[in-house]
């Protein structure tokens, strides 16, 4: 499946846990399994150089990262990386996030190397449009994309001028979590909340919403796993007769057997990619409450494994949270439709193919272009 012996780099800015870091070590260690040699490149930071160590995967302490916070000085940072490249004899750069993506697709071009992005938002377009000519830059420089979700395919294809043919999708994967697929119709309902705890995740709206719940419901608790600026307002947000029914659990390793206990998943993000968050959680054969944006939509069938609501709409978040809460069957049901969903769509042997093949594909071409 691979070509041997080919050094794969794997770029990425954040220290933060989420997503997009998820698939990145993902990716490399699969690749890593797959014959070919993974290099992880970062900034410097403790989270991200302890996961590269526990993975058992190289990876490349980034000293640049002046150059490469700002526009201006963004063609030094593509000088800087491009020799760090070549001196690791890297063959091809597999770029995650927005940042990563334009300095890598500036490096690898520099470096004579093929260069992937994978695309995981759209709000850093949404939030600056201009930004869409960097990835056009580096899209005429030979950069291809990958979209996790057919929704942010459309978002850059169809509307931002990228084309149809050097953007694909490819879904994250999950593994299903088999000891979290049998919802009981326990006493107590949990409520489980996980991501980074930023704005953009609106977890603020889902605690107002619980608390109105509660009033009605005594046998609810809402459960937050994740860590972030947001983290200590939120807890404010709390009031002191709630205080018991509303768990903060900070950023865990084991949210897989997190999700075993719980009984309704809730995310009400103003705008998603393809939240791995959700895909846990149906992976873990749970009902799933999340707001219609994004990819949302093409990891939740609405009344089939849970409810889309509109992004805005805080009412028929509570609303749909009390046909779950009242209903256990219901809850059952869905659960065993996630399962189904999450084994049929989002399989990491179809992720292992797809990204695998587009790799040899890259790798093929360049030695092509050398011989």
């Amino acid at each position: 499946m691979s070509i041997p012996n080919q050094k794969i780099g794997y770029f990425i800015e954040t220290g933060v846990a989420g997503g997009a870091e998820e698939i990145l070590f993902n990716s490399a260690c699969l690749a890593k399994a797959a014959g070919y040699e993974p290099v992880v490149f970062h900034f410097p930071h403790p989270w991200l150089k302890n996961q590269c160590i526990e993975r058992g995967v190289t990876s490349v302490e980034l000293s640049i990262q002046r150059t490469f916070k700002s526009t201006a000085t963004l063609p030094i940072f593509a000088v800087q990386f491009a020799r760090v490249l070549r001196s690791e004899k890297i063959a091809l750069l597999h770029s995650h996030l927005f940042g990563p993506i334009v300095g890598g697709g500036l490096a690898a071009f520099l470096a004579r190397i093929p260069h992937l992005g994978t695309l995981h938002d759209i709000y850093m377009v949404e939030e600056k449009p201009l930004r869409i000519r960097l990835l056009q830059l580096v899209e005429r420089l030979g950069t291809r994309f990958v979209a996790v979700s057919k929704n942010m395919r459309d978002f850059y294809t169809q509307h931002h001028g990228i084309s149809k043919l050097k953007c694909a999708t490819i879904y994250n994967y999950c593994e299903l979590n088999t000891c979290a697929s049998n919802v009981k119709c326990a006493p107590n309902i949990k409520l489980f909340v996980v991501g980074r705890l930023i704005k953009l995740k609106r977890v603020d709206r889902v605690i107002s919403v619980f608390c109105g719940l509660a009033k009605e419901y005594s046998n609810i608790e809402l459960v937050i796993v994740g860590e972030g600026e947001e983290a200590v307002p939120l807890k404010q947000q709390v009031p002191k007769n709630l205080e018991h029914r509303i768990s903060f659990l900070g950023r865990r390793e084991d949210v897989a057997r997190l999700l075993c206990s719980a009984d309704i998943f809730i995310q009400f993000s103003e705008t998603e990619g393809l939240s791995m968050s959700i895909l846990e959680a149906i992976a873990a054969g749970l009902p799933a409450v999340v707001s219609d944006v994004g990819g949302n939509s093409e990891l939740v069938v609405d009344d089939v494994n849970g409810f889309l609501v509109p992004a805005d709409n805080d009412g028929e978040l509570g609303e749909k949270l009390a046909i779950l809460i009242n209903d256990c069957d219901l809850r059952e049901r869905m659960g065993r439709c996630s399962q189904a969903v999450a084994a049929e769509k989002f399989s990491k042997e179809t992720f292992v193919e797809q990204y695998f093949s587009l790799y040899n594909l890259l790798l093929s071409s360049k030695n092509a272009q050398v011989n």
